[in-house]
């Protein structure tokens, strides 16, 4: 029921002093030299992109002007993904970069095992450049600010509601009073799918060098895994919040409270059904690393 924060809180606080971990900090990836192809591929699309602005100069723009505005808005409202998809990228990589140096069989013979390693090694590539805590501090500022400002917001209504005389006023104040509740639920929604879309890109980055030994194929297959157990996550939150939606509407209509518990039973959803899929993942890192739950443990 808590795996979430039993992991989240072990990403955020790892062993800070241990070699392993402070090596697979430091590590860096080798930059390949930029390939033929990749040129031609970079000449041929600045080529495409400068025809299209010639050929079709309005539909250019509207696209241009709604990436701008639109890819902001995705990377806010799906920032755990984005950097899931590129830490599953990396911890896969850095695992199995281990194994290929024959570093990794040589670091499980020591107490920690090879789950030990893994999991130094999955943390180290995480705190590289001090990235989780430097975007869990920006995020959680501005979630605290947001939540805040629609605490103050809700105040300030629900005083006008008690004082307004005219009915008319009372319902609008009491409707807009809902939509910052639901509002409020939606952030703590962003909050927490960020916090579970790191720790499952975690484990997944654990687990996946284990099956694929490939490299070509664990930089190509990981992040479209990943993308993937994502995307059938939002779908079946999205469908539950139709059935949700429709059970409560039909039993209650559409009085006050009818929104909020929708909107709150989704959230509700949402940390269940990942808790479900941590759960998943964890079981099968253990099958694969051959280890017990108690002597996992001891690395979060």
């Amino acid at each position: 029921m808590f795996l979430t924060w039993q992991f989240w809180n072990a990403l955020r606080f790892p062993m800070w002093r241990h070699p392993i971990f402070i090596q697979a900090r430091k590590q860096r990836e080798k930059v390949a030299n930029t390939s033929r192809s990749w040129r031609f591929l970079q000449v041929g699309s600045l080529v495409a992109i400068s025809l299209l602005f010639f050929l079709f100069p309005t539909p250019a723009i509207v696209t241009s002007l709604g990436i701008i505005v639109g890819l902001p808005v995705l990377m806010i409202v799906f920032n755990g993904t984005i950097l899931g998809a590129i830490w599953v990228t990396n911890i896969s990589a850095t695992i199995a970069h281990a194994h290929r140096q024959h570093h990794f069989d040589l670091l499980s013979l020591t107490p920690q095992g090879a789950y030990g390693v893994s999991w130094y090694l999955c943390t180290g590539t995480i705190h590289r450049h001090n990235w989780l805590r430097s975007v869990y501090r920006l995020l959680s500022w501005v979630i605290g600010l947001v939540l805040v400002l629609l605490a103050l917001a809700g105040l300030m209504l629900i005083v006008g509601y008690v004082t307004a005389n005219d009915d008319i006023i009372r319902q609008a104040q009491a409707n807009v009073l809902r939509d910052v509740i639901n509002i409020a639920f939606i952030v703590l929604a962003l909050w927490l799918d960020h916090i579970q879309s790191i720790v499952i890109s975690a484990l997944l980055g654990m687990m996946l060098p284990t099956i694929l030994k490939d490299k070509v194929q664990l930089r190509t297959l990981a992040p479209i895994i990943y993308l993937m157990i994502q995307l059938l996550t939002y779908l079946i939150v999205l469908l539950l919040y139709f059935v949700i939606t429709a059970i409560m509407t039909g039993i209650w209509g559409t009085a006050f409270l009818v929104s909020t518990m929708i909107v709150s039973l989704t959230l509700i959803s949402l940390y269940l059904l990942r808790e479900t899929i941590i759960s998943v993942l964890i079981r099968w890192i253990h099958l694969r690393y051959d280890v017990f739950d108690y002597e996992a443990t001891q690395f979060n």
